[in-house]
């Protein structure tokens, strides 16, 4: 990879990809929402489609949409394995690629707001990754 960057005159580092998604989810277990949901379904066409079961099994969360999510890329590391004074930076879908999916690691953190009125029945879930990050070489000033 290294000889390649190196043609096409772009930098390598090293780097921790910090995902952050907020989904629209309910736990199969909350009654209240299940019963409503139920209801709700019953009134409408079947979007059963739509709806794809979180992999924490003990927690039994319903992921329904995707809501927002970002990834911020920070902690710079180049390729002699020195830690780069860089800003954190937020990645474009456009611009990664991605050898395994996100949804088949588990999160590092996870937070689900139940319902709450006016809003909630949302899973907020931060995962850490490594990057590799490839990035046009700055020319010397001078």
């Amino acid at each position: 990879m290294s000889q390649v960057a190196e043609r096409l005159g772009l930098d390598i580092h090293l780097a921790l990809a910090e995902i952050q998604e907020l989904w629209d989810a309910y736990r199969e277990d909350d009654d209240w929402y299940s019963s409503r949901h139920r209801h709700w379904e019953s009134d409408e066409e079947d979007d059963s489609d739509e709806e794809s079961s979180d992999s924490d099994d003990d927690d039994n969360y319903v992921l329904q949409e995707l809501i927002d999510g970002n990834v911020e890329i920070k902690h710079w590391i180049d390729v002699r394995g020195r830690a780069v004074r860089k800003p954190s930076a937020f990645a474009h879908d456009g611009e990664m690629c991605w050898t395994r999916a996100t949804d088949e690691f588990n999160p590092f953190r996870s937070e689900y707001e139940g319902y709450m009125g006016n809003y909630g029945n949302t899973l907020d879930r931060l995962y850490r990754r490594a990057a590799i990050v490839l990035s046009p070489r700055k020319k010397p000033t001078g």
